[in-house]
């Protein structure tokens, strides 16, 4: 991707998936906001996608169906399981949910190993209920704006 604009890596990574896209650009937008002290940022959760080959329609269903529009939550599954403290398995699985063969959503035990590891190694992430402040001022419910059920 080194000879690539931002826009052209984003679009390829989405595949083309109009919520995908939204996803990737608030993780880009709100990262100081999600974890202010990680030197990381802004494109940190970019190359997670990347790295663990989460595209196009997958990224969509990572936000609303695991984390439930949860831009925060979006971003601590991808932390977490770039440490291993979940399996791509257990991110597939729960994925899939709607659409897969048997499979299940997070347990609320797989959340607590998130929020364990994120207090320990990452003390400064928002906590999942934060009100972000979008760049105009307003504020955005921890990125879950738009419409039910819609990609925003």
């Amino acid at each position: 991707m080194e000879d690539q604009t931002l826009e052209q890596a984003i679009l390829i990574v989405s595949q083309g998936n109009i919520g995908a896209t939204q996803v990737i650009v608030d993780l880009i937008m709100y990262s100081d906001q999600i974890d202010p002290l990680d030197p990381g940022k802004p494109f940190q959760y970019f190359g997670l996608l990347d790295k663990h080959e989460i595209a196009g329609h997958f990224i969509w269903l990572l936000f609303r169906d695991v984390c439930g529009e949860n831009i925060i939550k979006t971003a601590a599954v991808l932390r977490a399981l770039d440490a291993g403290i979940i399996t791509p398995y257990d991110l597939r699985s729960a994925m899939e949910v709607r659409y897969g063969p048997p499979n299940k959503p997070l347990s609320d035990e797989h959340w607590n190993r998130i929020q364990q590891y994120l207090d320990m190694e990452h003390p400064s992430f928002a906590p999942f209920d934060k009100q972000l402040e979008k760049p105009n001022g307003d504020v955005d419910p921890a990125g879950s704006e738009g419409t039910e059920g819609t990609p925003r």
